[in-house]
């Protein structure tokens, strides 16, 4: 007898029914899982394949459990259904990208890779030139209606999820180890689906958003670092998802950058604008900020970024200095307690 079941498990475009990232090694899968797992990766709209069993809920679930095991592969399939004839089974899948256009990613991300990272970059330094070029080349989809690699790296717009997208596959063309991760995220307008990365750097895990370091509404050359490897109790502060079967992160990396002996992540601190979260750069009160405004002896167009209790923003007022400023301030995400304040010299 032939049975048919229908699985709609939509990886909708807001992944509000995404399963779950868990990061599940290919090796721990289930013989039909592999040959599952291989056919998806393939990008295949049609298979089929002899299985092991004649159940159609041990089958999907080892559906489920072979698309686990590749984070990418999770975000790319839009839904899938399968006919289950004693123990053969037949598929069809919809993928969010084709598989021309998947190919089209991977060898992008291999041309971009190519021609930004130089011999001798350090890992550091080559995360940072890949989150930029995601976020200098890619504007946020206000439509919503674009939400792959494909769209972020060759349409130059797309949401959350494209970001993330283009994100892993050019660190993965890198060589650094990088998990997508689905959740939901809170700001002032509200609490949304989200994706982002986790990312491996030197075997220590750091949070990474592309997308939440991208103003939006787009301001060309502008790139943030608000949400660029954090930890993951900073993460939690504004992002949400399950922690099962994920990698923590709880290396603080603006201290290892200061930490280090390597020129280049000195420069990260410089270039990202992190060297304000260092105890030298953080001030406790506005009369210590104000006397060493006046010793910079700042001139006109200069600016001046500095670390401050948030609390303190309301005093900045008080400021008695030689030139007239300016001065714009934004939370720290990293210790939210905190405002990251730039003062411009008028």
């Amino acid at each position: 007898m032939k049975r048919f079941v229908f699985i709609s498990v939509v990886f909708s475009a807001t992944m509000t029914a995404i399963m779950p990232h868990l990061a599940i090694a290919a090796s721990r899968l289930t013989a039909d899982e592999q040959q599952i797992l291989r056919h998806l990766e393939q990008r295949q709209p049609d298979f089929s394949i002899s299985v092991k069993t004649s159940s159609i809920t041990l089958l999907d679930h080892e559906v489920k459990a072979a698309v686990q095991a590749d984070t990418y592969l999770q975000m790319d399939i839009s839904s899938y259904q399968f006919e289950l004839a004693g123990t053969y089974a037949t598929f069809q899948v919809d993928y969010r990208e084709s598989k021309a256009q998947y190919n089209d990613v991977l060898r992008g991300a291999q041309f971009v890779v190519k021609k930004l990272i130089k011999p001798g970059m350090d890992v550091y330094t080559k995360e940072k030139i890949l989150h930029d070029y995601v976020v200098l080349n890619t504007a946020y989809d206000i439509s919503l209606t674009h939400y792959t690699a494909y769209d972020a790296l060759y349409e130059h717009t797309a949401t959350c999820q494209g970001y993330a997208m283009l994100t892993y596959q050019l660190l993965k063309a890198a060589g650094i180890p990088n998990i997508l991760i689905s959740g939901t995220a809170t700001n002032s307008l509200g609490t949304a689906s989200h994706a982002w990365n986790e990312v491996d750097l030197n075997g220590k895990w750091y949070q990474l958003d592309t997308t939440w370091d991208d103003p939006v509404p787009n301001q060309p050359g502008s790139v943030q670092y608000g949400y660029f490897n954090l930890t993951t109790a900073q993460m939690e502060k504004d992002h949400h998802w399950s922690l099962a079967g994920l990698p923590i992160a709880n290396t603080n990396y603006v201290q290892v950058l200061n930490q280090s002996n390597n020129k280049q992540e000195k420069q990260i601190l410089q270039q990202t604008g992190l060297f304000a979260e260092l105890p030298n750069d953080t001030y406790q009160s506005i009369a210590t900020l104000q006397s060493s405004l006046i010793k910079a002896n700042l001139r006109k167009g200069q600016s001046y970024l500095v670390r401050i209790p948030y609390a303190f923003i309301s005093q900045l007022t008080a400021l008695a200095l030689p030139y007239a400023i300016s001065y714009r301030y934004t939370r720290d995400t990293r210790n939210p307690s905190y405002a990251l304040l730039t003062i411009v010299v008028q």
